[in-house]
């Protein structure tokens, strides 16, 4: 099939830190990172979405910008991430806890042309925690609104749902570490990378530091109420970061796992392993 180029963005922000994500259905666009001003040393963390308007095949903006921070110290921050739920109807931006700057996240619903944040921001209170290095969000069919991030430094990740009746966010089971996962403590990177099945039952966790980063690979399914291993851990060959990236299928049968360090006779261009569960 030949492909096109819909259209190009413009570089809306002129420093480091850049993040994107793509709907599924590529009808959904969305960006975050910083406007710094070397004047002024004021930098301003913002979000764009973008929709792909089919009569003039092009993508344009949903919403204003939305500012998310701003920051007045002479450094900027170094690095977000950010997720869209498949429908465009929620999104998910981080500011990753990363030297002096504590972690935060902010979710954000779609309105009438406009973003609307839903909840309280979430904010890390330890430095250099990671906080944010991977958000995701999604709607389940059970639970609703559905957010998931984690604080690899700290090997923990944390999964909330919206709670209608109060516009606020709750603790879906035990915030899961690496402890009771991978029965290890510290130094893990538990969390750099993670994914859901589509109705959020089961939550895939990438630890690309785990014993001496070879790595591992976590699938857990929420059961009678807390998050617990789904399937065997995964592992790769040492200095391997295997787990560094994780994607799954729509019901996490299938998982996609990076080791971008594995090394082979020829030369060390790392490698992507495709696990499928089995049909028992």
């Amino acid at each position: 099939a030949d492909i096109s180029v819909v259209n190009s963005l413009p570089m809306v922000l002129n420093a480091g830190g850049i993040d994107f994500d793509l709907s599924r259905d590529g009808r959904w666009l969305t960006l975050v990172g910083e406007d710094y001003d070397e004047t002024t040393l004021v930098s301003r963390m913002l979000m764009f979405v973008f929709e792909f308007d089919e009569a003039s095949i092009q993508l344009k903006q949903y919403g204003e910008t939305v500012v998310l921070g701003t920051n007045e110290a002479a450094e900027n921050w170094a690095a977000f991430d950010i997720d869209i739920e498949d429908s465009g109807a929620y999104v998910i931006a981080s500011r990753i806890g990363e030297g002096e700057f504590l972690g935060f996240i902010s979710v954000y619903e779609k309105g009438d042309n406009q973003w609307i944040q839903v909840g309280d921001s979430f904010t890390s209170f330890i430095q250099d925690d990671g906080f944010g290095q991977d958000v995701e969000v999604l709607v389940s069919p059970s639970q609703g609104a559905m957010v998931g991030f984690s604080a690899p430094y700290r090997d923990l990740v944390y999964v909330y749902a919206l709670d209608v009746s109060t516009d606020q966010w709750s603790l879906v089971g035990s915030p899961i570490s690496a402890l009771d996962v991978l029965n290890t403590r510290g130094g893990n990177e538990f969390g750099f990378d993670i994914a859901f099945s589509s109705d959020g039952t089961i939550l895939v966790i990438g630890a690309p530091s785990y014993q001496g980063r070879s790595g591992a690979v976590q699938a857990l399914s929420f059961l009678r109420g807390d998050w617990l291993p789904y399937g065997p851990t995964l592992g790769g060959y040492p200095d391997s970061s295997f787990g560094e990236t994780v994607e799954c299928s729509i019901d996490c049968s299938v998982m996609a796992i990076g080791a971008p360090m594995e090394c082979w006779v020829e030369g060390c261009g790392g490698a992507v392993y495709i696990f499928r569960a089995d049909a028992a």
